[in-house]
């Protein structure tokens, strides 16, 4: 049966059987790895996507199996139907009617312009508000937003984690780690209950206002192990397994039963320097450049992951088209590395690298053959290995570097390297609350260009700002990007799903049946 024809026979099915009172569509319940703690609109952690993604709608919605990277291929009306940029600072939307919160609660044009105001952005900060002067509901149905200056990418910036639409008064009555902890959205599914270690609940949201949703129940089950999460695929205990690793995947795909489908994620696995802090050895660029030039990604591309991804083009994204950058990343050259090592005088320091373990797939596997690397050019690198975020502690400094990634939440530069690494609002370069230094002491040069990319709406003088940018994260090195990951599923042969090219699992009527 065709796909349409399967989601259009599921969503048939499960309206009958809501009407005779009888809900006989299936529930599935997923391995993963970790049950996060917070599951809010902006919290965009790897497993916290697949919760967050199905318990919220966004304003502009995105269309991520799309093969036109552009705006008008990309995005389409979400909870605003429609749009217009009345001038070059100011956009109206028209708010979709009808709309009610998991509470009961209608959706109001008050909700939709708090989710992206400056106001929201005080009580949980994020980089993606950045350019966002005011929002506000000008009637029942309309929206005003007025911008600093021209934004070019305010409708990604809707489409982007920042456009989860939430109750505004329970947001604000509650507080953002409470609100998180117990989410409350407009999405398909909506939240039950959550036990930490073990699992977390959603069931569907019968009150929807877009087409029926097609389970019934979704648990994340938390199962750390691998093979345990291959174990209870191949059982029978779970119908779906997250981040399975590209060496797994044929214990999987030779079971009947069962399939994989494999993507790759736009997102970076990256490493950190904590350089802002004098007190930190790679507080000095050339400890930073020498790790850059003896970091073996190639190696790491075709060991590790089997050749599935590959060795990015400097700090620049395929999605970036013909805005990316022109110089890339420096070659894999330990001779090099040598003589900026001896040019700083570095004599076999520690070098602290901490990340969680199992978290990311493949990357204590990548660190561990890159601490050999590191040490046939005399790079003392000690890798400090977590069992969770708290126990890495990354909000504080005074350890040299830390393994995260960064998502590419729209086709531009923007996203990360600005929405991350601005002096204002980035998460990575701005001052902790531990510490007065952030990750990065940000150059003026990389702000001016920043600000200039961010409100020029010419594509060639956007695009020399961005080569600026770029020359700088080349010689300063605040972060060493590794490759793009390729996130693998494991799930029942009978289940018709989609994954989509970042952690969001979507299990709206239009991407999942069962046949």
């Amino acid at each position: 049966m065709p796909r349409l024809a399967l989601t259009l026979f599921a969503a048939l099915m499960a309206t009958t059987a809501l009407a005779d009172g009888h809900d006989a569509r299936p529930e599935i319940t997923i391995a993963t790895p970790t049950i996060r703690p917070t599951h809010g609109g902006l919290d965009t952690s790897n497993y916290a996507q697949p919760v967050v993604y199905n318990v919220f709608d966004r304003i502009v919605t995105r269309d991520y199996l799309s093969t036109d990277p552009s705006v008008e291929g990309t995005l389409s009306p979400g909870l605003a139907t429609s749009w217009a940029q009345i001038d070059d600072v100011t956009w109206e939307l028209t708010v979709r009617q009808g709309v009610t919160f998991h509470d009961g609660t209608p959706m109001t044009a008050a909700d939709v312009a708090f989710a992206v105001s400056p106001e929201r952005a005080e009580i949980r900060p994020s980089g993606f508000v950045a350019t966002i002067e005011n929002a506000e509901a000008v009637d029942a149905e309309t929206v005003r937003i007025t911008t600093k200056g021209p934004d070019p990418v305010l409708l990604w910036r809707l489409a982007s984690p920042l456009g989860h639409v939430v109750p505004k008064e329970m947001y604000i009555e509650m507080g953002h780690e409470a609100f998180s902890a117990a989410p409350v959205g407009t999405g398909p599914y909506r939240f039950i209950e959550k036990v930490d270690g073990d699992r977390l609940v959603l069931e569907a949201n019968d009150d929807y206002w877009g087409t029926t949703p097609p389970l019934r129940r979704i648990t994340f089950r938390e199962v750390p192990e691998v093979s345990t999460r291959i174990a209870n695929l191949v059982t029978g205990e779970m119908d779906m397994a997250i981040s399975i690793p590209p060496d797994q995947k044929e214990l999987v795909d030779r079971e009947e039963s069962l399939q994989t489908k494999s993507v790759r994620i736009l997102n970076n696995h990256q490493l950190v320097f904590n350089s802002a802090d004098p007190a930190n050895i790679v507080h000095d660029k050339r400890i930073r450049q020498a790790m850059m030039l003896s970091m073996p990604r190639p190696q790491l591309v075709d060991v590790i992951w089997g050749g599935l991804t590959e060795v990015p083009d400097g700090y620049n994204w395929d999605e970036f088209g013909a805005m990316a950058a022109e110089n890339p990343m420096p070659a894999y050259d330990p001779e090099r590395a040598r003589a900026l090592l001896a040019e700083a005088g570095y004599d076999g320091e520690t070098i602290e690298l901490r990340f969680v373990d199992g978290y990311y797939v493949n990357m204590g596997r990548a660190l561990q053959v890159a601490q050999q690397e590191w040490a046939k050019v005399g790079l003392n690198v000690e890798l400090g290995i977590k069992e969770n975020w708290t126990q890495l502690e990354w909000q504080k400094t005074d350890f040299d570097m830390w393994a995260v990634s960064a998502d590419l939440n729209f086709n531009d530069p923007l996203s990360p390297m600005w929405v991350r690494w601005n002096p204002d609002t980035g998460s990575y370069a701005v001052p902790r609350p531990e510490s007065e230094y952030g990750n990065w002491a940000v150059p003026a040069a990389y702000a001016e260009a920043g600000e200039t990319l961010s409100t020029s709406m010419d594509p060639a003088v956007r695009k020399a700002a961005w080569q600026t940018m770029h020359d700088i994260l080349i010689d300063d090195v605040p972060h060493l990007p590794l490759y793009r990951p390729v996130e693998i599923w494991g799930f029942r042969a009978d289940i018709d799903w989609a994954p989509y090219p970042l952690y969001w699992m979507d299990f709206r009527a239009e991407n999942f049946s069962v046949e």
